[in-house]
């Protein structure tokens, strides 16, 4: 009867390591297959994005009120404005 004490999890995104800590709380051994060195792919494009917001808080352009977040628009125009100097006429 063969035994079934090793699994292999495909992915190392959220859902890849939450199923990797799961098998191997449950005793199993695991190897886990990534295409990339980091791991946690959804998690880390979260965290950038909420990163990136912070950063548009820290200059003026963006206002955070509790949980929710507001561009300014001439401030935002101004934060991701190309760095030729160009502003668009509607955020002046």
């Amino acid at each position: 009867m063969p035994s079934y004490n090793s699994v292999a999890v495909i992915g190392a995104g959220a859902w890849g390591t939450a199923l990797a800590g799961v098998a191997a709380r449950a005793g199993r051994e695991v190897v886990l297959y990534a295409r990339n060195a980091a791991s946690g792919g959804e998690e880390m494009l979260r965290l950038r994005a909420y990163e990136k917001l912070q950063n548009l808080v820290a200059r003026g352009a963006v206002k955070k009120n509790g949980k929710k977040y507001k561009g300014l628009p001439s401030a935002l125009a101004h934060a991701i404005a190309p760095h030729n100097g160009h502003i668009p006429a509607a955020a002046r």
